[in-house]
């Protein structure tokens, strides 16, 4: 398995929540919006050598990614299922935003169940401080690994 643990930003600070994404093609505006932020920070990860073509447009890349992710879709899709569920359910006060599908670089060559997890908005000044939280960091892995054990266990 590939899991991506994030914390999501909002240009709007009242914005909160988790989500949980596999790869596919994004389907609201939204996964768009948080697609393009994950995606923009390559550039500085790779030391801005890399071809921002590759994975902000390049409709080759992307069909290829995704034809050899296809096999893993449907059990990406149940691992992004089980750690929403998991997290909603660690989690009763925080607004579960869903599982969601787009075309994150980081998931593109995982070939295996891949998800990307975004467990809070750094951007929300109540989320920052739970995220400053040892607690709730550890309460938040505790429900992403009791989710792969129940996906494990399928």
């Amino acid at each position: 398995l590939f899991i991506s643990i994030h914390c999501n930003a909002a240009v709007n600070s009242s914005a909160d929540g988790f989500e949980t994404f596999f790869l596919s093609r994004a389907r609201t505006d939204d996964s768009r919006a948080v697609e393009m932020l994950e995606n923009s920070v390559i550039d500085f990860d790779e030391g801005g050598e890399t071809d921002s073509q590759d994975f902000q447009g390049n409709v080759l890349s992307f069909l290829l990614a995704d034809i050899a992710q296809n096999i893993y879709l449907e059990r990406s899709s149940s691992l992004a299922v089980a750690i929403q569920e998991s997290i909603a359910g660690s989690f009763t006060e925080s607004s579960s935003r869903g599982v969601k599908q787009a075309g994150f670089y980081v998931l593109r060559g995982a070939l295996m169940p891949s998800v990307l997890v975004e467990i809070a908005f750094i951007s929300n000044p109540d989320e920052e401080r739970m995220l400053q939280s040892l607690d709730f960091r550890l309460a938040s892995a505790e429900a992403i690994v009791d989710a792969i054990l129940e996906f494990a266990e399928q």
